[in-house]
């Protein structure tokens, strides 16, 4: 007899399209868990800027994932696929909902990993070195002089990612692009995800970003930004939060550096250009999923929920 297979909905789009407002709204009506599937909203500080749901939304329906490590440990698409499928087995049947924007990990929760090779810890700490002497913008000419493919992907600001490349080069002389391209291991055993994709107009998605952000600021975005800040001496140079939307630019402004309208306006424009490069991952990695469009909220809630009738079955 075959093994049972236990279907689960993954809510995905680029941020601030309403994922989390509608996950609330069908939880209440299905009793569902939400889980986090947003690297950013793994960390317990800055709830306001990484848009996690308030401590009220969280008390309304069971919320899992969300807050759960310091910003001083470095998450990973492998141990997040870890704690979810952890998760799940814990909760059996009862119906859960995946809900986030951060692409690499749907991904890898819903197709696996690639066989990627093992990287000697002294050759890692060598790379780190390196990536720490010749700066960000230096070493990814580096990494763009044997691996194009992998610099055309990866911003020089992505630290980790651009190291990790590196590394897979300079442990097999094979550009990363080639592993990555190489088949997945597949989702975990016993379960099946599908993602249905928010695709918001770009207009009325961009008038929400900035509409947020300055809501964030009114709701004291600041004092996490000072309370962040004097945490900052402790933090690796490349610790994940440091690079979240908006949250260069801000400390910019703490810092003394520009003024706060400078920041929020650029603040806005890097969120901006966050959601677009979201939107077009989703178009071309979760080709096949069903899109629904959020500003029909109530036919977006009829979709889900008849979707979330049929993946919280076990078949």
């Amino acid at each position: 007899m075959s093994k049972s297979i236990r279907q689960r909905l993954i809510l995905a789009g680029p941020t601030a399209s309403g994922k989390s407002a509608l996950a609330l709204a069908v939880a209440g009506q299905t009793s569902a868990v939400i889980i986090n599937a947003d690297s950013m909203q793994l960390y317990r500080e800055l709830r306001l800027i990484t848009a996690r749901p308030s401590v009220t939304e969280e008390t309304q329906t069971p919320h899992a994932l969300y807050g759960t490590l310091s910003t001083t440990e470095a998450a990973t698409a492998e141990s997040w696929r870890h704690a979810v499928v952890t998760l799940l087995d814990s909760l059996g049947d009862t119906p859960a909902l995946l809900v986030g924007g951060t692409g690499l990990y749907i991904k890898a929760l819903m197709e696996g990993f690639a066989d990627l090779p093992q990287v000697p810890p002294e050759l890692r700490e060598n790379v780190g070195a390196l990536h720490l002497a010749e700066g960000a913008l230096a070493f990814h000419a580096r990494l763009a002089a044997v691996d194009p493919a992998s610099a055309e992907r990866l911003r020089p600001s992505d630290s980790q990612r651009v190291k990790r490349a590196y590394e897979v080069w300079a442990a097999t002389g094979k550009p990363f692009s080639r592993f990555l391209n190489a088949p997945r291991s597949g989702p975990p055993d016993g379960y099946r995800f599908i993602p249905i994709v928010l695709a918001p107009d770009r207009g009325w998605l961009y008038a929400r970003i900035n509409q947020r952000f300055s809501q964030m600021i009114d709701a004291g975005a600041m004092a996490e930004i000072a309370a962040f800040a004097a945490l900052l001496p402790q933090l690796p140079k490349d610790a994940p939060l440091r690079k979240a939307v908006g949250v260069p630019e801000l400390l910019s402004y703490h810092q003394g550096e520009i003024g706060l309208p400078e920041a929020i306006t650029l603040a806005q424009a890097s969120s901006r250009q966050y959601a677009k490069r979201q939107t077009t991952w989703f178009k071309h990695q979760l080709s096949q999923a069903l899109t629904v469009d959020p500003q029909d909220y109530d036919q977006a809630m009829q979709e889900i929920l008849s979707i979330m009738t049929q993946t919280n079955l076990t078949a």
